[in-house]
């Protein structure tokens, strides 16, 4: 009994103390975010240029969270379609990879089976000149892939520049909803070495995964290699449940 006493004692002594530094933090916090806030308004008042103050916390935003990790990040209302592909592998757009070429333009890299880009004639190595009026020289793979997105069952012409076709060429392309798959491949790539392609931590890709390697291993697999060079991550729910699988 005296041993709980005395506890118990400590316990109320450091109450006290343990309010008095969450009000001190609480109080720190506020006067920090109050700072912040006066910054923001005086130079959206008296800077010498018009501001875009959405634009300037955003990268306060992003400044601040950088400085912690690379992989602790903000997701505004704007972002939502990005967050939900990463998530879900689910986006409406032409169902093709692309990437930059020689800096100021991008081309086609591997346009889906059966999807709108592939139905539509798209092939590798297309590059991309115009999305209806608006020209690409310059834009930025982000920038592309934006505008190739959009609601499903929407239109566009596409104008692209083929290797080895003189004129360029046009494309009516209809947006739909794509189902990127979590595993694009994977198969034996020696006597006992397994291979999978693992495009994104999405929604349910444990289970693909878990087929893929109980298959690779009924056909000998001793070891396994997963490629991620074009994973751009998503659930740790899923990340944990692969892991589990070893």
């Amino acid at each position: 009994m005296k041993k709980l006493h005395i506890l118990f004692l400590f316990v109320l002594l450091g109450m006290p103390a343990l309010a008095q530094n969450n009000s001190d933090r609480n109080f720190e916090i506020g006067k920090n975010f109050d700072t912040f806030s006066s910054i923001v308004k005086e130079l959206d008042l008296f800077y010498v240029d018009t501001l875009d103050t959405k634009k300037l916390v955003r990268r306060g935003i992003d400044y601040m969270l950088n400085s912690l990790d690379p992989y602790t990040v903000y997701y505004s209302e704007d972002d939502m379609d990005d967050l939900k592909m990463m998530t879900t592998g689910k986006y409406a757009g032409i169902g093709s990879v692309i990437r930059l070429y020689q800096k100021d333009k991008v081309v086609i890299s591997e346009p889906y089976a059966n999807s709108p880009a592939a139905r539509a004639g798209l092939k590798a190595g297309d590059i991309l000149l115009q999305i209806d009026d608006t020209d690409l020289t310059g834009k930025t793979t982000n920038d592309v892939s934006s505008m190739l997105r959009g609601e499903p069952q929407t239109s566009f012409v596409l104008k692209v520049k083929r290797p080895g076709v003189e004129k360029p060429m046009s494309f009516k392309i209809t947006r739909e909803t794509i189902q990127t798959p979590a595993v694009p491949y994977y198969g034996i790539v020696s006597s006992n070495v397994g291979y999978i392609n693992f495009s994104g931590f999405t929604e349910n890709c444990s289970k693909d995964i878990r087929k893929a390697v109980i298959e690779l291993k009924n056909q000998g697999a001793k070891g396994l290699v997963f490629d991620l060079r074009n994973n751009g991550g998503g659930l740790l729910s899923e990340a944990v449940e692969i892991v589990n699988l070893f």
